[in-house]
This record gives C-alpha cells, sequence and structure tokens, in this order.
C-alpha cells in the first residue's frame, strides 16, 4: 500500500467528502512533502498517475476553488498521517 493510499483511507474516516475530493487532497499532501513548496505547478509535478502535469494543475485549482480548509488543518492531518503510518507498520510487523 503506498502513502497516497494510506492517507486516502485516513481521510475517509474524517471527511464526508466524495472519493475524488478526498484523493485529490491526499496525492496534495504527499506532494506538499515532496517538492516542499505551495507553487501549484511544482505540486502539480508530484502528483502520482499517469494524467499529464497541466491536468494536474487543473485538478489543483479546481479543488481550492471549491473547498476551504482552515489554514490550522494540515498540522492535523499529518498528525492522522503518522498515527496510521505507526499501526501500519505495528500491524506488519506482529
Amino acid at each position: 500500500m503506498d502513502h497516497t493510499t494510506m492517507l486516502r483511507d485516513v481521510l475517509k474516516l474524517h471527511f464526508g467528502w466524495n472519493l475524488a475530493r478526498v484523493k485529490c487532497l491526499s496525492c496534495l499532501i504527499i506532494a506538499l512533502f515532496k517538492v516542499k513548496t505551495v507553487n501549484f505547478t511544482e505540486l502539480a509535478t508530484a502528483f502520482s498517475g499517469g494524467a499529464k502535469t497541466d491536468s494536474h494543475y487543473r485538478r489543483i485549482q479546481r479543488f481550492f476553488k471549491q473547498v476551504h480548509i482552515q489554514q490550522g488543518a494540515f498540522p492535523y492531518f499529518r498528525s492522522l498521517y503518522e498515527r496510521h503510518d505507526m499501526l501500519a507498520l505495528n500491524t506488519k510487523q506482529g
């Protein structure tokens, strides 16, 4: 299971969003860790999948046009992801 899938599973538990929005948010969070910038063009290059970078860029634009995320939410997402990741590691080892 890759990081995007694990994060998506965690986010699905906490939001009442459709799967497309949850997938986009999980890709965004993973991309933020990879490129360490909030520039949409750079984030789009770090998205997984076979779509072109321009398609990922438009997806990011649509996401932020439709969804409002409070500024303090990202540290919360990170803590959820880290806890989920630790649980996944513990179940594999034990």
